[in-house]
């Protein structure tokens, strides 16, 4: 049902234009947390560090202190 058009089972451009919005972001919104939920701990805490830097463009040294990283640190992940 949406808003009120109980019973309805026409779905008409309208319908679609005034729940696109919304179903692009839950999309979005669960696409992000079933990537960041399948990551490694270590990925995540390099997630986490960007994201409290909070800049478009981070040095890998500042991510590293953000980390709690020595001057230095290589961020890598096997994937095997």
């Amino acid at each position: 049902m949406v808003n009120g058009e109980q019973g309805s089972n026409i779905i008409t451009k309208e319908t679609i234009d005034r729940i696109l919005d919304q179903y692009i972001s839950d999309l979005f919104r669960n696409l992000y947390y079933k990537v960041y939920h399948e990551m490694i701990e270590k990925e995540r805490q390099f997630v986490q560090a960007v994201v409290k830097i909070s800049r478009p463009k981070v040095k890998a040294q500042e991510i590293g202190r953000e980390m709690d990283k020595k001057p230095g640190y290589i961020f890598f992940i096997d994937g095997n």
